[in-house]
């Protein structure tokens, strides 16, 4: 009787209606926007990290602590000042968007299994907790795509450091070729 029909029961590889609700936040790009969303958390300006103004390095120890705070009370914080236009942001949102609408086809295409698991990852599949070492944690629920700095590969293939490996983009075939270069080009 308590069962769920099998329509209803969860599919990590099909996106629900939920999840398909992907807009450009374009509205929370905006500092004023997100501090009437989050009043006791206001946007972090970024500004003094891009400044060359060694006077700075007050404003950067304060920013370092403003970030740390908020992270430790609510796991993210909004930042501006970062020299980044909103028009790029918004494209990324834009391009990430198309991507998880994608099929799985699309999707798995982008899949790395190196050290750094860049590129897709299925929901599922890993789980968060397990990188602060608070146990067994159930796996997360959502879909990632990671992408990050890369290094020229050294003799014999190795990249090195782990934390600099090769991102992983959907490819041509399964996507089109259009839509997976405008994708790499917003989001690499």
């Amino acid at each position: 009787k308590n069962q769920l029909k099998p329509s209803n029961r969860y599919d990590p590889s099909r996106p629900s209606k939920t999840d398909l609700n992907i807009k450009s936040p374009t509205n929370l790009l905006q500092p004023s926007k997100f501090e009437s969303a989050h009043p006791n958390e206001a946007p972090i300006d970024l500004s003094s990290y891009i400044s060359p103004c060694p006077s700075s390095q007050a404003l950067r120890s304060d920013c370092a602590r403003q970030i740390l705070r908020s992270l430790e009370k609510t796991g993210f914080c909004m930042i501006h000042g970062t020299g980044i236009s909103p028009a790029l942001c918004s494209s990324a949102l834009d391009e990430t968007s198309h991507f998880f609408r994608a099929s799985e086809k699309v999707r798995k295409s982008a899949r790395s299994n190196d050290r750094a698991r860049r590129g897709y990852v299925p929901a599922n599949e890993e789980n968060f907790g397990s990188l602060l070492s608070e146990g067994r944690q159930p796996n997360d629920l959502v879909w990632k795509f990671r992408v990050g700095p890369e290094a020229p590969c050294k003799a014999g293939g190795d990249a090195g450091s782990p934390l600099l490996r090769p991102n992983s983009w959907p490819s041509a075939d399964a996507w089109g070729k259009d839509q997976a270069c405008s994708f790499r080009q917003a989001i690499g």
